[in-house]
């Protein structure tokens, strides 16, 4: 027959329901309780750090994702900026008379509206 005691295994294959159910087990022993015990707070350790480990991962990138969106934006605003003023400038140079001939199209549209 297969001894089926916690002691014939290492604690460290059991699960922490199966430790948890251990702990309250009136076949062991003070000492195998303690070991009990430690293999249950490692495991909260391990936790522990592994979740701290990941919620500094997590904002880490989320600041750096925060700058790439910042940065992007600002490089779409000095295109758009540069844009405009190429355009205007092209305006200027190639059509400087490009007011006058916009107000004359638009005078006759005013002189329709009343007052």
């Amino acid at each position: 027959m297969m001894d089926t005691k916690p002691a014939s295994l290492p604690f460290s294959e059991y699960n922490n329901d199966q430790l948890e159910a251990l702990l309250y087990s009136p076949d062991l022993s003070q000492e195998q309780k303690e070991q009990v015990r430690k293999e249950l707070t490692r495991r909260l350790r391990d936790d522990l750090l592994k979740t701290a480990q990941n919620v500094t991962d997590s904002r880490r990138r989320q600041k750096r994702l925060g700058r790439v969106r910042k940065i992007s934006r600002l490089t779409l605003i000095l295109i758009a900026v540069m844009l405009c003023a190429f355009s205007a400038l092209c305006l200027y140079v190639l059509a400087p008379d490009w007011l006058s001939r916009l107000s004359q199209f638009f005078q006759p549209l005013l002189d329709l509206l009343p007052g």
